[in-house]
């Protein structure tokens, strides 16, 4: 059953409606070619999936009559939070689209010494509210149960500072005695434990890679180095082995 997400406010619980906003109407009527009567799920990202029939489109606003309600059992019992190099072109738009297939929570646009794409102010709310529409399609096409957001850029130190004193690893080509299961297991992270753990974050570096002054920063700040294994992965393959291998350790 094809799956949608609605605004909150959308959602009457009490009298079992869902209004649809004008673009996800436009889509369920023109694009899939939805009818009366069709079978549809939708979510508010709210971890709760409601089984729905299409009962009424006038000017081409779908609303739909609630079923069923259940919880979504699709997320991780914890945040993933991604600190991404800021990549060039299209490469950003694939590994917001994959890491949001894979089960992120948030996406941290980061900038590092070689980012060559910088994100200048004028320009940040076009580029973050066009990352987190696309989020939000991959959520719905994965049938997530919340959908990922994508925050507002920050400087690499500023991003290792809000990490302190929680887990967190910077993922670095260049290490080759620290694996993820080495961090696991010092860490304590495992299946037997995983309520206990709030949230995991990873650092991606650009195309470029880390600086060995940002290495060293992470380091001073209580922040672990982790090799990813033997090969040197592009950016935006690394946060889809470190979410596969994530996925493996812990499921």
């Amino acid at each position: 059953m094809p799956k949608f997400f609605a605004e909150e406010k959308n959602i009457d619980k009490e009298n079992k409606k869902i209004i649809l906003d004008e673009e996800t109407s436009h889509h369920v009527l023109k694009v899939l070619r939805y009818k009366l009567g069709d079978d549809v799920t939708i979510s508010s990202g709210d971890l709760i999936d409601y089984d729905c029939k299409i009962s009424n489109t006038d000017n081409f606003i779908v609303t739909l009559d609630i079923l069923n309600e259940k919880e979504n059992l699709s997320e991780y019992p914890f945040e993933i939070n991604l600190y991404q190099g800021i990549a060039k072109g299209d490469k950003m738009d694939n590994i917001i689209q994959k890491a949001t297939e894979l089960g992120i929570t948030n996406i941290i646009p980061t900038e590092t010494k070689f980012t060559v794409v910088k994100i200048s102010d004028d320009k940040s709310d076009k580029k973050i509210d066009r990352w987190n529409k696309i989020a939000r399609e991959a959520a719905k096409q994965s049938e997530r149960g919340i959908i990922p957001t994508v925050k507002s850029p920050m400087k690499f130190k500023d991003a290792i500072l809000e990490c302190k004193d929680k887990i967190a690893m910077v993922c670095y080509g260049r290490e080759d005695r620290y694996n993820l299961k080495n961090f696991f297991n010092d860490k304590n992270i495992n299946k037997d434990n995983i309520k206990n753990i709030k949230s995991i974050s990873f650092f991606i570096g650009p195309e470029g890679g880390f600086d060995l002054s940002e290495i060293e920063f992470a380091k001073e700040n209580g922040i672990e180095i982790v090799s990813l294994g033997d090969k040197i992965y592009r950016t935006e393959t690394a946060s889809i082995v470190m979410l596969g291998m994530l996925t493996y350790e812990l499921f």
